[in-house]
């Protein structure tokens, strides 16, 4: 497939910097409908930067809330590829606001990539409502039901 964003243009998407910033890696992309995105989970994740050397490998394991900051950020790559979106208003981010129905199923570790299939249940020019699966080697990992986002001012109540 051709027309995938690459490291910059997915960089210059998010409003995420490092180490924040938790897709790598668009694999595929129907603008409007579906997106698969990966992460490679390393142990120079920030996450992991507080381990001491001696811990043992039970500790190396990302945190959930970490997969869900992933599947988040590859949802707004899908709403903001959509050929048919308009430009956030400025000082605007996405937020999400609404998860539902959703299920962590396994862990992930440093060496594993989370593979993020987002599909699109609803969107407009201030909110996208999604589901999906993280899945590692074909296993899944978390499902979400439906997870919706807005665009909103974060300086604003």
């Amino acid at each position: 497939m051709t027309g995938l964003p690459g490291p910059s243009r997915i960089r210059g998407l998010l409003p995420h910097g490092h180490p924040m910033m938790l897709v790598d890696r668009v694999r595929e992309l129907r603008p409007g409908t579906e997106i698969v995105a990966e992460k490679a989970v390393t142990a120079s994740d920030a996450c992991f930067a507080g381990l001491d050397a001696g811990a043992p490998d039970s500790a190396w394991v990302l945190p959930n809330s970490l997969v869900v900051e992933s599947f988040g950020q590859a949802a707004v790559l899908l709403w903001l590829l959509d050929t048919y979106s308009t430009t956030p208003a400025e000082g605007t981010v996405p937020m999400l606001v609404v998860a539902r129905r959703c299920r962590m199923l396994g862990r992930a570790r440093p060496g594993d990539v989370l593979v993020h299939t987002v599909r699109t249940i609803h969107r407009s020019s201030v909110s996208a409502t999604v589901s999906g699966r993280t899945a590692i080697g074909g296993r899944t990992i978390a499902e979400f039901g439906e997870l919706m986002a807005v665009y909103a001012d974060p300086g604003r109540p």
